[in-house]
């Protein structure tokens, strides 16, 4: 299994689990932004949001499209010939905020979201958005919560061909149940609520004994990855990542 970290157009790769700073100055290898076959995870580094996406070399599946620092330009180099598909997990802004240009630029359609309020339903980017005509391979939905009493607690948790989970902002309340249903050999999670204290619970950690998380956020912010959570994942012996200080992470699925 290979990690690959972005700079610019350049890539970082080294292999994982065992991720320290000691390693990257000792195991650096440069090489062109590029698809290879099969499946490669982007988790892009926008600051404080979300936006992640499935690469290969016929479609692009985005994972949220949010956050500080637009990558559409990066996201275009990848999948602008490609077949494009979203998944909405829940709708705050640093959570959908690129969808308007993005969908500008790429024929984006949307493969699932949860039900949304009526200041959603009247955005021209929402009305815009088709629905995809299948749902891509290999995408399951193993949570959503049509009763949420809040956008954070609505998130759906989308599984990525039993590798990759995506988990937008949910809460420790919501992994107690869908923690139950990831596979125990998963090998990448979204880090929940982006290194939140109110996410990323027991239930999830004592579930997880072989995945490598990963969080996407900006600690000037929000203070994420909270300190809390930073020593439970020392606690439960979990590898993670951060785009904070490692920029955008490509990781190779095959």
């Amino acid at each position: 299994m290979l990690a690959f970290f972005l700079f610019n157009d350049l890539v970082r790769k080294i292999s994982i689990p065992k991720i320290t700073k000691e390693v990257f100055q000792t195991s650096i290898f440069f090489f062109p932004l590029s698809v290879c076959a099969g499946d490669q995870l982007y988790i892009w580094d926008i600051g404080q949001g979300s936006s992640a996406s499935i690469v290969n070399q016929k479609q692009c599946i985005h994972f949220d499209l949010g956050g500080e620092k637009n990558p559409i330009q990066k996201i275009m180099h990848l999948c602008k010939n490609k077949n494009n598909a979203l998944v909405l997990s829940h709708f705050d802004y640093d959570h959908y905020n690129f969808v308007a240009s993005i969908q500008r630029q790429l024929s984006l359609c949307i493969v699932d979201f949860p039900r949304p309020d009526f200041k959603i339903i009247n955005k021209a980017w929402f009305r815009n958005l088709k629905k995809c005509p299948q749902k891509p391979s290999f995408l399951t939905k193993i949570y959503e919560n049509p009763m949420a009493k809040n956008k954070n607690a609505s998130s759906l948790i989308y599984l990525y061909k039993d590798k990759v989970l995506f988990t937008g902002d949910s809460g420790k309340k919501e992994e107690k149940v869908w923690s139950l249903k990831i596979p125990k050999n998963i090998q990448w999670i979204i880090v929940p609520h982006h290194g939140s204290n109110s996410s990323s619970g027991t239930e999830l950690l004592a579930r997880s004994k072989r995945a490598n998380f990963i969080m996407s956020s900006r600690k000037e912010k929000y203070g994420h990855p909270h300190i809390k959570v930073q020593q439970r994942f020392k606690d439960w012996r979990r590898t993670y990542l951060n785009t904070h200080d490692w920029g955008s992470l490509i990781i190779d699925l095959n």
